[in-house]
């Protein structure tokens, strides 16, 4: 499925963040929430911001009523800030990829749009994918030249107390633009898990998670590439981490490999607070 695809599909989820009268604190202008998600309110979390424009920043977390992803379930999510909306969505804990004895698979497409002088982040847990599981995911990350989006994703393998094997497949891709379908950088990914078990030299070793984090829009790019390394180093835990700067100097990526879920998780928080910093302030409904 392209990426002008995913967004043309009806969503599970579908929020639309802006200001009120287009420069007051950032609020939820739309929703749409089907099953399995649901969304409590919007939570102010940014209060004592040094920003003024950032104190009023929406943020949702999102929840599940279904426990994770099943065989030929089939979701789909999209994420708008309208011009100078300051949001931040995130999850309260990794969601499960089960296993599909039927030989099906989930699917899972996330729309990110940041429209003029918008700050978006999409902070969801990494999915944690059980034995004999199948995940298609694809992001699709649009963003104006003086908007800022910081995302993350990953993913860890379980293997549950009395169960064997690992997951069967995962294919990913994540694909940033500008408005007009302009593409900047696509990356794509298909890895097994017994390719990961398997702990060879150079593909996984003993590396059993792996994340990206992704700053677009950001100042002082190699700053922020630096200072999200050393966060990621200093977090701790037994993990590695590289970092590339976009094409269209649009931003940067960091990658990480981590020795498993424990890990992985404190190393995507300590960066994305790192690449945080570098979000610039919003000039609509700054005072």
């Amino acid at each position: 499925m392209t990426g002008l695809a995913v967004a043309d599909r009806v969503h599970q989820l579908d929020l639309v963040f802006g200001r009120t009268g287009g420069t007051g604190p950032t609020r939820l202008v739309s929703r749409r929430v089907a099953y399995p998600f649901s969304v409590a309110d919007v939570f102010r979390l940014d209060r004592t911001s040094r920003d003024p424009a950032s104190r009023d920043r929406a943020t949702v977390i999102l929840q599940s009523a279904s426990g994770g992803l099943f065989e030929d379930e089939d979701l789909s999510l999209s994420i708008a800030a309208q011009p100078g909306a300051q949001a931040r969505f995130a999850t309260p804990s990794a969601a499960v990829v089960h296993g599909m004895p039927g030989g099906g698979m989930a699917r899972q497409d996330v729309t990110l749009k940041a429209d003029e002088d918008a700050r978006l982040e999409y902070l969801p847990k990494p999915v944690i994918l059980f034995p004999g599981s199948r995940l298609r995911q694809r992001i699709v990350i649009e963003a104006a030249e003086d908007a800022t989006v910081l995302a993350c994703d990953g993913f860890l393998m379980h293997t549950p107390r009395g169960a064997e094997g690992s997951f069967d497949w995962l294919d990913t891709s994540t694909e940033i633009r500008r408005p007009g379908g302009i593409v900047v950088a696509r990356e794509r990914m298909r890895v097994t898990g017994a390719a990961i078990a398997k702990g060879s030299t150079g593909l996984s070793g003993s590396f059993r998670a792996f994340g990206w984090i992704a700053l677009i829009g950001g100042t002082h790019e190699a700053e922020a590439e630096a200072a999200v390394l050393d966060a990621i180093a200093a977090c701790g835990e037994a993990v590695y981490a590289g970092a590339s700067r976009l094409p269209g100097d649009c931003g940067v990526m960091v990658r990480i490999a981590a020795r498993d879920g424990g890990a992985l998780l404190p190393a995507l928080e300590a960066g994305t607070r790192a690449g945080r910093q570098y979000i610039p302030r919003a000039t609509i409904g700054s005072n």
